[in-house]
């Protein structure tokens, strides 16, 4: 249960993904960043120094190698269009009956208008159907989904992405950290209906 013990050191987002990952004998954590959940990270960023620079929609490992792939808030930044084939991608190297731990952006008209890579960068929110005819497509049957996260977790967001991130890119200064941590990890301790985060566990069926 090495992921279980994992979620104490996360709040909020993190540390349900801490909490659904339920280990395996070998784990991919793909879009990983500077986070280490699984046995093998991966990015695109090679700045984060993963163990493997490498896109989602073209894995370089062979069929069946995973008992476990963590796809956490990665399939809002592909290319429009590619989220099928990155799905895809994960169910060719999942073995069979193993699965995938999944988080996205829930497609709540507040939180979209709120989130500022949305304007910018076409950051895209999912519904629950959405996700659920993706998974079914690639292969990947659906186990559990729901979602958790507030308003507290969208203001964390903001913050981020007007004030920490623009200071550090074009002035190399670490601004402070509102209080909002505490607040945003009580949110995600309760699953709603209309969250933040969309979360959800899928089984390779074939």
């Amino acid at each position: 249960m090495r992921n279980k013990s994992l979620s104490l050191k996360f709040t909020g987002r993190l540390k349900v993904i801490a909490m659904l990952s339920s280990g395996g004998d070998v784990s991919l954590f793909i879009g990983s960043g500077k986070t280490r959940f699984a046995d093998l990270n991966l990015d695109v960023n090679s700045k984060c120094n993963p163990d493997v620079v490498a896109s989602a929609t073209h894995l370089p490992f062979r069929n069946g190698v995973f008992d476990l792939v963590l796809f956490t808030d990665v399939i809002e930044h592909l290319p429009k269009g590619r989220e099928l084939g990155a799905l895809k991608e994960i169910a060719r190297v999942l073995q069979r009956h193993r699965k995938v731990v999944f988080s996205c952006p829930n497609n709540v008209l507040l939180f979209t208008f709120l989130d500022p890579a949305f304007w910018v960068k076409g950051h895209r929110h999912y519904k629950f159907d959405e996700i659920r005819t993706l998974f079914e497509k690639a292969g990947l049957k659906v186990l559990t989904i729901f979602s958790s996260g507030g308003i507290w977790a969208c203001l964390n967001n903001l913050w981020y992405c007007l004030i920490t991130y623009p200071l550090r890119k074009l002035l190399s200064i670490e601004p402070p950290i509102p209080s909002l941590s505490i607040r945003e990890d009580i949110e995600y301790c309760t699953k709603k209906k209309r969250g933040y985060t969309v979360f959800a566990i899928a089984r390779k069926e074939q």
